[in-house]
């Protein structure tokens, strides 16, 4: 599995700052295919479960220091 960030559990001993970036799913999925076109909607949907995976098992939001709305404009 791929990991993002330096928040997963192994690495956040040597983190000086957690920072997490949320918007809803529906926001997040527009900027993808607007982004990266309606063709790779089936990375989208594989990378999304791995994500949403990844991030409960670790923890991630929760051991953020800083929570960012992500759902202003870009």
């Amino acid at each position: 599995m791929r990991e993002w960030g330096v928040a997963q559990r192994r690495a956040r001993d040597v983190a000086s700052l957690v920072i997490w970036v949320e918007a809803p799913e529906d926001l997040r999925h527009g900027r993808w295919l607007e982004r990266e076109g309606a063709d790779t909607e089936p990375h989208w949907r594989a990378w999304a479960a791995a994500e949403a995976s990844h991030f409960a098992a670790e923890g991630t939001r929760g051991a953020a220091h800083v929570v960012v709305d992500g759902a202003g404009p870009v």
